[in-house]
């Protein structure tokens, strides 16, 4: 057995991890140490292995799930080599769960480095693993639903042809997808709530939430309007010619499954949207170029300042002497927002 496993394929892998593994150390703990200040640092800590690492965890984990109820409801467990998928499920789930929580750690404890100016990575991830979470949830409930769309067909009498093994394959993978995907969209959807709530304006006029809301308002919009247009296509076409009966329901089955998702969907989206318009974030906010002379003693108070004014501002470093004092409390810094926004 060791002589068969001793092949060209895992030279192959020994020498990517030998040459991989010491050029990332390399990279990470020596060039890149200390670099808070980097845009692309954050793309990497959150775009990159934090979204990566979370992707890979899911898919090993919804595989696995779905493997393992197939087989709890009687499926193909006693064939040979069935539970072969564990031998890639768990090295990804783990090795990828390893490269997730390390990152999560080092971009939490670097939190407190960075202000308002390198936060889009941060908020790009919760709204792509919300709308992750959430399509993976959507997705195991239309095929729930669709289960029991199958058993009324059958029970009405359908001769529609159903694979002997359908409900258990269609069961495992409901179950699978439910499993996975309810706890990731409240956990960030939870962070997002947060974030929206400590972050006021800005977050509420944020690019990646409008982004966000709107793709879900949109697409259940279509699929609502889709879905209607056809159970009525079907309704009537069965009315003015046979009469109706089951062959409705089968034509318009994967409709109904897909309304008893879009409804409630675009309900509590379309709630969001109102309330944050309500709160103004889709009005057009005021930019101005700003430029903050500072001596490097209370450089602290720019991603403050930047935090209340909504954008970016420009530093320039004042070298000059300085007579040291206390730093600008929150009513200072509230003044000078105001005297910005008052200027021409």
């Amino acid at each position: 057995v060791f002589g068969s496993f001793w092949n060209a394929l895992v030279h192959n892998h020994i020498a990517w991890m030998l040459l991989g593994g010491p050029l990332w150390w390399f990279h990470w703990f020596r060039m890149g140490a200390g670099d808070f200040e980097s845009n692309l640092r954050q793309v990497y800590l959150y775009l990159i292995t934090t979204f990566g690492g979370i992707i890979s965890v899911l898919v090993a984990v919804s595989v696995s799930l779905y493997n393992i109820f197939f087989a709890a409801f009687g499926g193909g467990s006693g064939l040979p080599g069935y539970w072969e998928f564990l031998t890639w499920t768990i090295p990804t789930g783990l090795i990828a769960g390893a490269v997730w929580g390390f990152h999560t750690r080092v971009a939490q404890e670097e939190a407190a480095h960075v202000g308002i100016r390198l936060l889009s990575a941060r908020r790009i991830l919760l709204y792509l693993m919300s709308f992750v979470g959430l399509g993976t949830l959507i997705a195991g409930v239309i095929t729930l639903v669709g289960i029991l769309v199958n058993l009324w067909i059958v029970a009405a009498g359908s001769p529609v042809l159903l694979a002997p093994d359908w409900w258990r394959a269609q069961l495992s993978l409901s179950l699978a997808l439910i499993i996975v995907g309810a706890p990731i969209w409240l956990y960030y959807w939870r962070q997002v709530i947060e974030l929206s709530a400590a972050g006021g304006q800005v977050e509420w006029a944020a690019r990646s939430r409008r982004v966000y809301l709107y793709v879900l308002v949109g697409a259940s919009i279509v699929a609502l309007a889709a879905d209607l247009v056809n159970v009525i296509f079907q309704v009537l076409t069965a009315a003015l010619s046979r009469g109706i009966d089951v062959r409705v329901l089968m034509e318009s089955r994967w409709s109904i499954q897909t309304l008893f998702v879009a409804v409630p969907v675009l309900w509590y989206h379309w709630g969001i949207v109102r309330e944050d318009q309500r709160r103004g974030a889709e009005t057009a906010a005021v930019k101005k170029t700003v430029t903050l002379i500072i001596a490097d003693s209370l450089v602290e108070i720019v991603p403050r300042l930047e935090e209340k004014l909504g954008y970016r501002v420009k530093v320039s470093r004042y070298l000059g002497p300085v007579v040291e004092g206390a730093p600008p409390s929150e009513g200072d810094l509230d003044a000078l927002v105001s005297e910005i926004g008052g200027a021409p």
